[in-house]
Order: structure tokens, then C-alpha cells, then sequence
């Protein structure tokens, strides 16, 4: 299998809040049966804001690699994280946007984080989100999954990269 990475976002979206890169590689003997180790991070970044942030452990950098939307905040409570996870979901960048975001060529797990922190009603916000050409997350209402001001995570895994950059689309 050679290199496995593992991808994880952040965010606060058309609302993204942050965005998180690992890498998990695996003993590289060739035959197929390589044993996977735990991720090691590549980059974190704390979408939409101009500062580093610590939440779990991992060091989230100012805002960088995106293209298009909008960067806001909010001083709301932001319910599913804790007392550190406050500030990095306060933050995003929404509307229609897009990370090029350099890695090596690899195969990605990605886990993506949001916050609907602007709309109050089913139905009033939906959004698709596109890795390396494909649909990963279609129509997704946040509002409808988790409600105002609340963390909400999505996984997309097997993510194959072969241009150097992790490409991410919200629209």
C-alpha cells in the first residue's frame, strides 16, 4: 500500500471552521500487507481566521491554501466541542470556495468539520463538497444535521492525489 494520509477538516462552511491533514503510512514492504500506524499531521488550518488555535491536541494555523468566499465569525456558543473547540468553530469561510492545499501524491482520508452559524431553518442552506473532482458531500443542510451553532463532522475516505495538491470544493 505504500503511504495511506489521513485528512481532516475542520470547518465552519459555505461554512468551514478548520481544516486538518495527517499522514498514515504503513510499513512500505511492498507486498500488499503493509501494517498502518497512526496518522501523523501534515497541516491543520483554522478556516477563516488570521490566528493559530489549539483544540485536541493539534496546532491549527492562520487560514491559508483557499480561493473565493468569505471569511466571518461569530461570538456564539458553539455546541458538540469544548471550551478550546469555541474558538476554532467561531471562525469560517463560506460561500463558494476552494483549498489547493500541497501534500505529497497519496491516498487521503478526510474528515471534514462544520458549523451553520448563520441560518435558522431547514431547508434554508445546502451545499456540496467536492475532493479531487468528486463528489464527497452532496446537499448537505447543516441546519437539518446539527442544528444552529453546532460541530458537525463528515468522513471521506480514499482520496487519491497524483497533482500535489488536495484539492477541496465548497459550493
Amino acid at each position: 500500500m505504500g503511504i495511506n494520509k489521513r485528512t481532516s477538516w475542520a470547518a465552519g462552511l459555505a461554512l468551514a471552521s478548520a481544516l486538518l491533514i495527517a499522514a498514515c503510512s504503513g510499513s512500505g514492504n511492498g507486498n500488499g500487507n503493509d501494517t498502518p500506524t497512526e496518522p501523523t499531521l501534515v497541516v491543520a488550518v483554522n478556516v477563516g481566521s488570521r490566528q493559530s488555535v489549539s483544540w485536541e491536541g493539534v496546532e491549527y494555523s492562520p487560514d491559508r491554501f483557499s480561493t473565493g468566499g468569505t471569511a466571518s465569525s461569530t461570538t456564539a456558543d458553539i455546541g458538540g466541542v469544548d471550551e478550546q473547540g469555541q474558538t476554532l468553530f467561531q471562525t469560517e469561510r463560506y460561500g463558494t470556495y476552494t483549498y489547493d492545499i500541497p501534500v505529497t501524491d497519496a491516498t487521503y482520508d478526510i474528515e471534514l468539520h462544520f458549523v451553520e452559524m448563520f441560518h435558522n431553518a431547514a431547508g434554508s442552506r445546502s451545499f456540496t463538497v467536492t475532493v479531487e473532482d468528486e463528489a464527497a458531500v452532496t446537499e448537505l443542510d447543516l441546519f437539518a444535521s446539527a442544528g444552529l451553532n453546532n460541530a458537525y463532522s463528515a468522513v471521506v475516505n480514499n482520496i487519491r492525489v497524483n497533482d500535489g495538491y488536495l484539492t477541496i470544493s465548497l459550493e
